[in-house]
């Protein structure tokens, strides 16, 4: 968590009290399987208001029921909503607390993305005091996801456009989507971004593609698979919708919260890196897997 969102978190637990502190680990690291995932600020609001500077002096967390609080200076965002609401999963998980549950601290809402926070038990909580309103966008892997849609058959669009830019909400894009039940043809992104070729998903399979960069595996990939197939259902009638994350390593402990969240993983091999440039950073700390990948049809 940068400096920028320490003081949204401050002023957000001065309201609320509790004993709190700041990037508590929620999964350690397993080399070569799994990556660290921190919450920006944990907190027992039964307990007497105290800011820890060290999170060890926080206690066991074991049986507590907690609130797992995310903060980003930017709106709110596909990325940020993965944090608020896979996190309070990854702590009943590998912490053992009784419950959990989320605030999302930003500096400002989204039409399109407030419904989906209020569907997980999100509360997000506006600061726009803190920061502009446009939102924080994970950047997409475009190398991995050519690899991987050049196996598929049907439509291909690339930054295709799940809503509208509007007053209250910015816009939100997928990374990639396929419709196989169409013929061979694949739609580049430009910058006012993309719909399929006839502009309707009625009726039709549909397939979501994720693939993080820099970022790697982690909550915010599952964010953005997850709100983007839960857009497609809002704001379409697709006959069905498949979301995949394609990604260059696995992660034992985001991987099973994709496929509790009826999200796939494809493991892009280590041959598809042989011709093509991936973005630096791509992937969870550790010593690569064998590949692997799920199968596409």
């Amino acid at each position: 968590m940068s400096k920028l969102e320490t003081p949204m978190v401050r002023a957000w637990w001065e309201g609320t009290g509790g004993r709190i502190c700041e990037e508590y680990p929620l999964v350690e690291t397993h080399r070569g399987s799994q990556q660290r995932r921190r919450v920006d600020a944990l907190v027992d609001d039964s307990m007497a208001s105290v800011w820890l500077d060290d999170w060890r002096e926080f206690g066991d967390p074991e049986g507590a029921a907690l609130v797992m609080v995310q903060a980003k200076a930017s709106a709110l965002a596909m990325p940020l909503l993965g944090q608020a609401v896979f996190s309070p999963q990854l702590a009943i998980k590998h912490l053992g607390v009784a419950s959990a549950r989320s605030a999302l601290l930003c500096t400002a809402s989204d039409l399109d993305l407030a419904p989906i926070a209020v569907e997980h038990g999100v509360e997000v909580v506006v600061q726009p005091e803190f920061g502009h309103a446009r939102p924080w966008n994970l950047r997409p892997d475009r190398a991995t996801l050519r690899w991987w849609t050049e196996q598929m058959d049907g439509e291909v669009v690339f930054d295709f456009r799940l809503t509208d830019r509007r007053a209250g909400a910015a816009g939100q894009v997928a990374h990639a989507v396929v419709l196989p039940d169409r013929p061979w043809q694949v739609t580049e992104p430009t910058a006012s971004m993309l719909a399929p070729s006839d502009g309707s998903l009625d009726g039709e399979r549909v397939i979501i593609a994720t693939s993080p960069g820099g970022e790697g595996f982690g909550m915010y990939a599952l964010g953005q698979a997850m709100c983007s197939r839960r857009l497609i259902e809002l704001h379409h009638r697709p006959a069905n919708v498949r979301t995949v994350v394609v990604v260059s390593r696995d992660d034992d402990a985001i991987g099973d919260l994709a496929r509790e969240a009826g999200i796939e993983m494809v493991i892009a091999p280590e041959t598809r890196r042989d011709v093509h440039q991936p973005v630096s950073g791509a992937g969870a700390d550790g010593a690569d897997r064998q590949p692997s990948q799920m199968p596409l049809q």
